[in-house]
């Protein structure tokens, strides 16, 4: 921000920013500091489980389902935060893939439980190389 028209009008506006470059923007006057917290969360999931395209089966078969993409994605943040204390990237694929199959069968009971597994297990196989782990296969 510094040096640019943001910093001029900062008061105005009420950021609150990180004093060193890139200047990042921690809360104004209309966004709080834990809502933006809550969105950084929130786009690390969608990082993890949609732009890393490593479960593309199942989002493909999933995306019909959701009626909100923003609530869907706000709830597997959740969800992952309550159940498992470790940082997103710490997370190991395999506890991904159960994370996202357990919020699933919990959040959408109307979901077919063998055809999730089946999606699931496309995507574990085709991006991990390898079998997919007891919990996926039924």
């Amino acid at each position: 921000m510094h040096g640019t028209e943001l910093r001029e009008k900062q008061e105005e506006y009420g950021y609150r920013a990180l004093p060193h470059p890139p200047y990042t923007v921690l809360e104004s006057n209309w966004i709080t500091y834990a809502q933006l917290q809550k969105l950084s969360h929130i786009a690390e999931t969608l990082e993890r489980f949609l732009e890393s395209q490593r479960f593309s089966h199942t989002l493909w078969y999933l995306t019909p389902l959701m009626e909100s993409p923003f609530a869907f994605w706000e709830g597997l943040t959740d969800y992952i935060a309550s159940h498992d204390s470790r940082p997103l990237q710490k997370i190991s694929q395999p506890d991904a893939f159960r994370l996202l199959l357990d919020y699933l069968l919990l959040s959408r009971p109307s979901i077919d439980p063998s055809r999730l597994r089946e999606m699931l297990c496309a995507d574990f196989s085709f991006h991990e190389h390898k079998n997919p782990p007891a919990f996926l296969r039924g």
